[in-house]
């Protein structure tokens, strides 16, 4: 952000992550199904909830330039997903 690369960043964090998260998704929810882990539905819908934030992300950041506090918002939601999903 500081050498005016923010909007590039986040232009190529948002394709990376609508790529990774139909492929891993997919992945990740058919092999909980398969060992039966008992949280699997709750997963799924946080899963769907995040495709769903990633779409609108997207229309956003195609329909205007992404600013400062854009870029900054993309980049806390995404520290947050990965704080509170993955870890």
């Amino acid at each position: 952000m500081k050498n005016g690369e923010g909007s590039d960043y986040c232009r190529e964090l948002l394709a990376y992550l609508n790529n990774y998260i139909h492929t891993h998704f997919k992945n990740e929810e058919e092999f909980l199904y398969n060992i039966k882990y008992d949280k699997n539905n709750e997963h799924k819908i946080q899963h769907d909830k995040f495709k769903d934030d990633i779409a609108r992300i997207a229309v956003e950041f195609d329909k205007e330039t992404i600013d400062v506090v854009s870029q900054v918002r993309f980049n806390l939601f995404v520290k947050n997903w990965w704080m509170h999903h993955i870890l």
